[in-house]
């Protein structure tokens, strides 16, 4: 399931609020991992950690499936890098979720829509929709938009750890879609993704759709 090279989350419970750090699979036995220094999602707090404290552990694999499970910091060592071992149960007790390659969900985001040409002035608006692929976002009912068309989508993601991470992205227009009397819906597909950017958009689709999930 694990692979080396890819990326993992890890989240501490600071007081009230959730710090969310990132790190990397440096090797993986049945029951261990063991990954890089963790990094804070925002780089502006270090990494603190007792042994056998436990921590929440997110990891998505290479076909977009999300698993959620406990870890225990069971030590530090340094080989060529410092590194830190984390232990868990076995996949016995990870909670998957099975999922298409793109999740999409529904979710109201703040985004900053510009041209790539000069073909309209800038706005902000809000998604309808979002997957790690795409979205869909309301737009003025005028003839700013055509289809194939290239522009720039700056997302504010906030994420379930309170901190927000920002995203711009290359997009193309893929369909214009008539909303109501004073506005359209426009698709894009997202275009020349760097692979961190696409994780995490996954991991915010995933998050959406447990807060959406547990609201029933």
């Amino acid at each position: 399931m694990f692979r080396i090279g890819n990326q993992l989350s890890i989240e501490q419970l600071n007081g009230q609020n959730i710090e969310e750090f990132k790190c990397t699979i440096m090797d993986f036995q049945e029951n261990q991992v063991i990954v890089d220094y963790p990094i804070h999602m925002n780089g502006s707090k270090r990494f603190s950690y007792a042994v056998q404290s436990i921590c929440k552990a997110r990891y998505i694999n290479d076909a977009g499936q999300l698993y959620l499970f406990d870890v225990t910091i069971t030590g530090r060592k340094v080989d060529q890098i410092p590194v830190i071992v984390l232990s868990h149960t076995g996949e016995k007790d990870f909670e998957k979720f099975e999922q298409r390659k793109f999740l999409r969900v529904n979710t109201q985001l703040d985004v900053a829509i510009h041209p790539i040409q000069r073909e309209f002035p800038p706005f902000t608006t809000i998604t309808k929709d979002i997957s790690a692929g795409g979205a869909a976002f309301y737009a003025p009912k005028d003839d700013m938009f055509y289809k194939g068309m290239n522009i720039e989508c700056w997302f504010v993601l906030p994420m379930q750890s309170g901190y927000n991470q920002y995203l711009k992205l290359q997009s193309e227009v893929v369909s214009i879609n008539d909303n109501e009397k004073k506005s359209n819906l426009i698709a894009v597909s997202f275009q020349q993704q760097r692979e961190n950017h696409k994780q995490l958009l996954l991991r915010y689709c995933f998050e959406r759709q447990l807060v959406l999930k547990n609201k029933k």
